[in-house]
């Protein structure tokens, strides 16, 4: 990855007055509410042995781009949409055991995946995370590291043989799984994903892409 361009666009998008709070004026005036969240902040970056040992302790290798991120740019922060994770935690809460157990399996998608949607995808009152349409081993062999919001999330798989892509979890609304794909159609890696977002965030608000 590019280390110092990622560097010096976040601190170049991160300078502005950010207001305490969004409302109304602040979206028609900043349009960036993404960014506002995180500022363009990344966290302070894990030490190269942390991964290590996470790593060992699962049994997997984590994608060299996603790995390189996290020891030399920040442990989650500023990133598409809300942001990216710190290493095994979500939003509010830490990954569940059962899928960072479940890293070392082959993930097993290679396309979009739905199942059977119309019977499996339960009503809000019968939502179950570890059942049915939900189950945890949908995703196995993928790691949950950001958000849409509304319960929309990217994985990055971490197995298999579409290790290093990021998919995207819209079984919420009914929609299953899938890659996400570059304007060729072509599934993206972690890095081609980051890239791609901060050259969006850098052409819509403003900043001098030197």
């Amino acid at each position: 990855m590019q280390i110092d361009y990622i560097r010096a666009q976040l601190n170049k998008l991160a300078d502005r007055d950010w207001p305490e709070h969004w409302g109304p004026t602040e979206a028609k005036t900043i349009k960036d509410f993404y960014g506002w969240g995180h500022r363009y902040r990344l966290e302070d970056p894990l030490d190269a042995w942390e991964v290590e040992d996470f790593e060992r302790i699962y049994g997997i290798a984590l994608p060299e781009d996603y790995r390189q991120f996290l020891i030399e740019l920040g442990n989650g922060g500023a990133g598409p949409d809300h942001g990216i994770y710190p290493l095994a935690e979500l939003e509010d809460d830490q990954v569940p055991l059962e899928i960072l157990l479940a890293m070392k399996r082959d993930f097993k998608h290679r396309s979009k995946w739905n199942g059977d949607a119309k019977t499996q995808h339960p009503t809000h009152n019968e939502f179950d995370p570890q059942a049915g349409y939900y189950a945890y081993d949908i995703m196995e062999g993928a790691v949950p590291i950001a958000t849409h919001g509304c319960a929309i999330d990217y994985w990055l798989v971490i197995t298999g043989k579409s290790k290093g892509e990021i998919w995207i979890d819209k079984r919420t609304d009914g929609l299953g799984v899938e890659p996400v794909t570059d304007n060729r159609g072509q599934p993206m890696s972690f890095k081609s994903w980051y890239m791609n977002w901060l050259k969006n965030a850098v052409q819509l608000h403003g900043v001098a892409n030197e």
